[in-house]
């Protein structure tokens, strides 16, 4: 994990607290919504080109220019798609969602954060990682200080804060448009159809992640209530630091599994080092809970203590899908490497009805709990096959 991510997740988690506190429990839950909804949307309107590209861009197959073309054109797509989902939520979650200003920010958001997505991975595929994490460090820090001037001068405005959040991926693209300049030859473009032929393959591996991941805020904002939202934002926030070394080691068990220096054995051991060290650390908070939450984020949401800790245990049981599915990426079964993402979502929308309704925010958690578990238990399983299959499974 380097020094930018490190300074940019720092940035994201202050931001977080400001918005808290400025906007209070509801206000908070329908950021939440709207935040996780747009990135939902931007991630299906790239049609997975954005990982396939990456892919792709080494072995030149396709170049920078034809990359950017069909990402500009998959922006324009997204717009319609964008309001036609911001005026569902209104009517399902919150009419104020409908609001020209509201509705306005969250497309634009929406177009803008699928972009900066398209961007930051032309960007890794060009071999400029140090700089991709720069650029978001760069963008979180300035949305870190736009919500801090919002919640002094303008704390329960939703229109700043949806602004601020346009802000900064307008900001991460102006960044990236120096850099991917540098990368530009001249020429024509070159692999248009192959790009968005092959997207689709890594859309499976991306979106039923994307979905099991994010799909939870919303899903408590309709079976529930944005109050309930809020406070599973803000465990969720402290709850998911956890992820970042995990994520970061996952990078390096997809880079050695794929170059054959990392076998079954060692993914599982990884596996195994990674879920003891989260465990330890999420026992660590357990008791610190109420504290946490009451100095970070205030009284008004204390009552999401059972919630953070529930959250602590879904993300001990997230470990072994985050190192196994990288895994299996790298050993070469990406259509496999797809399939927990689809079991979890399947496990979110069977537990969510019932435990929501009835726990709002702690069962929401307690949904993700049963999803994380059911997509590394699913990991682990396909795992187990490829290796006794001894060739790499592709369906």
């Amino acid at each position: 994990m380097t020094f930018w991510t490190m300074g940019g997740a720092a940035a994201n988690f202050l931001a977080g607290i400001a918005l808290a506190r400025a906007l209070g429990p509801d206000g908070r839950g329908l950021v939440a919504v709207l935040v996780s909804i747009s990135g939902i949307v931007s991630v299906a309107a790239a049609g997975g080109t954005n990982v396939a590209f990456r892919a792709m861009f080494p072995l030149k197959i396709v170049n920078l220019r034809a990359y950017l073309a069909v990402s500009s054109a998959l922006t324009i797509i997204s717009l319609p798609l964008l309001t036609i989902t911001g005026l569902l939520l209104a009517v399902l979650v919150d009419n104020r969602i409908a609001e020209v200003g509201i509705l306005s920010s969250f497309v634009i958001f929406g177009a803008t954060n699928l972009l900066w997505l398209q961007a930051k991975e032309g960007l890794n595929a060009a071999g400029r990682i140090t700089t991709s994490a720069l650029v978001g460090a760069l963008g979180s820090i300035l949305f870190a200080l736009a919500i801090g001037t919002s919640a002094l001068f303008w704390p329960e405005s939703l229109l700043i804060v949806m602004a601020a959040y346009v802000l900064m991926n307008v900001f991460q693209l102006i960044l990236s448009a120096v850099w991917l300049r540098l990368e530009l030859r001249p020429g024509t473009r070159r692999g248009v159809r192959k790009l968005l032929k092959s997207g689709p393959a890594y859309l499976a591996y991306v979106f039923g992640q994307e979905l099991a991941f994010g799909l939870t805020r919303p899903v408590i904002g309709i079976f529930s209530s944005l109050t309930q939202v809020g406070l599973f934002a803000v465990g969720a926030g402290m709850a998911e630091v956890l992820r970042l070394p995990v994520l970061a080691a996952s990078q390096y068990v997809l880079h050695d599994s794929a170059k054959g220096t990392l076998n079954y054995k060692g993914i599982l051991r990884l596996s195994g080092l990674w879920m003891a060290i989260i465990g330890m650390i999420a026992a660590a908070l357990w008791p610190l809970a109420p504290t946490l939450i009451t100095s970070f984020y205030g009284e008004q949401f204390l009552e999401g203590v059972l919630t953070f800790r529930i959250l602590l245990i879904a993300q001990v049981l997230l470990v072994p899908f985050l190192i196994v599915s990288r895994g299996l990426v790298g050993l070469g079964s990406r259509w496999m490497a797809s399939l927990p993402g689809i079991v979890g979502l399947v496990a979110l929308a069977v537990s969510s009805p019932f435990l929501i309704p009835i726990w709002g925010a702690a069962g929401g958690a307690a949904s993700c709990a049963i999803t994380f578990a059911s997509m590394s238990a699913c990991a682990g399983i396909l795992l187990t096959w490829q290796q006794s299959s001894r060739s790499p499974i592709t369906i």
